[in-house]
């Protein structure tokens, strides 16, 4: 008889926890016009996941393959301005002994300017030190070289192109 009265409250312990999963489990259903709610709102999710993704990226790449599309001077700040300052260093290492190698911090200000009114003049460009499209040009460009006092400019083709930066920045290459 004791197994019988462990089996009854087993069956009623059992049949309660039964209806908790039932009543739990019940069919859920929306109408067309929740389900068009729901499919806006996973689409605007999406998109704005999206967007920000990229917007993420192209701030770690800098955006960077659009450097040498768009015009820096002083006052600008950021990536592409820090490969402006790579590629500049590279220009004057060790090409002119007057150029000193600018501070690779991002900030466009009077030192990087300067640095690029000298390299301005040296590849015979107009000395307004902006970096538009002409002066990313010879940027990008794998040569080195400085214009001497006389107006002779010294090119020299030196090993230690920082290409990858150059590429990073929107440079071409075949």
């Amino acid at each position: 008889m004791a197994t019988k009265t462990k089996q009854k409250s087993t069956k009623t312990q059992s049949s309660k926890s039964t209806k908790g999963v039932i009543a739990s489990s019940k069919k859920f259903s929306l109408s067309r016009k929740q389900w068009a709610v729901v499919a806006v709102i996973v689409v605007a999710v999406a998109g704005i996941g999206t967007y920000l993704g990229v917007q993420m990226y192209q701030d770690t790449t800098t955006g960077a393959a659009s450097c040498v599309s768009k015009t820096y001077n002083k006052g600008d700040s950021g990536t592409c301005v820090k490969y402006i300052q790579v590629l500049a260093n590279f220009k004057f290492k060790g090409n002119d002994p007057k150029h000193s190698q600018l501070s690779v911090d991002g900030q466009f200000g009077s030192g990087t300017k300067s640095a690029i009114q000298s390299f301005q003049k040296a590849w015979g460009l107009s000395t307004d030190g902006v970096v538009g499209k002409k002066t990313w040009s010879a940027l990008c460009s794998t040569g080195a070289g400085y214009m001497d006092d006389n107006g002779t400019f010294h090119s020299v083709i030196t090993k230690g192109f920082p290409l990858s930066t150059a590429k990073a920045a929107g440079c071409k290459y075949q």
